[in-house]
């Protein structure tokens, strides 16, 4: 490896750790609110730690995909004036994202086991797998992006909403959409495993093909 491509990796490297430590300021925020807007303070510690799950999940596999949405119209001019070549991107995306989404996955791990809260460890598992194919899908959408404008996210806009709709219907049927995935856990890899593979190759491919803006 290179001088060059050891600096863009070390540089993606520090990426991903200010990703996580953002996760961590911003639950800390949310710990405090939950703490001051609690109205039974005899289950509080509980309250609060399954609120730090429930939302770490959720916000690993968000933040990792904002991230990676931005990240062909944000960091690729920078590290390509440090020198980098589309394949240090190429990795070095693969590197922000991984250190990210292992971060999380090691505290949240921790935080369940050591609490009593074992019926998470496959969900944190599933999102960890969710989160790194919504970052390889979120590369391909930041190309997209680039080349034909911000009119695109508006077809996001239009998944995300019928995924909240999804969310909700779930909800009111009383579907137990965490059991059903638990259960499943093997078959959700692979498929990820599978796409993840895909996105990624589409996204080299779309990398390659890049200009700097």
């Amino acid at each position: 490896m290179s001088e060059l491509s050891k600096r863009s990796a070390k540089y993606y490297l520090i990426q991903g750790m200010q990703m996580m430590g953002i996760m961590v300021v911003l639950q800390a925020i949310l710990c405090v609110e939950w703490f001051l807007m609690a109205d039974d303070r005899n289950n509080l510690f509980d309250h609060i730690i399954r609120m730090v799950l429930m939302c770490g999940v959720m916000f690993m596999i968000l933040f990792n995909l904002i991230y990676a949405v931005y990240g062909p119209n944000w960091l690729d001019s920078l590290v390509l004036s440090m020198g980098a070549r589309r394949k240090d991107i190429f990795v070095g995306e693969i590197i922000k994202q991984f250190t990210y989404i292992i971060l999380n996955t090691v505290v949240y791990l921790v935080i369940s086991v050591t609490t009593g809260n074992n019926i998470w460890v496959p969900i944190i598992i599933l999102a960890a797998v969710g989160a790194a194919l919504a970052g390889a899908i979120g590369q391909v959408i930041g190309f997209k992006i680039k080349k034909y404008g911000k009119a695109y996210l508006f077809v996001i806009a239009i998944v995300a909403g019928c995924l909240g709709v999804f969310a909700s219907l779930t909800t009111v049927l009383e579907i137990d959409l965490l059991g059903l995935l638990r259960n499943r856990v093997g078959w959700i890899i692979v498929i990820a495993v599978v796409l993840f593979g895909l996105f990624e190759f589409w996204s080299y491919k779309l990398g390659q093909k890049s200009m700097v803006m």
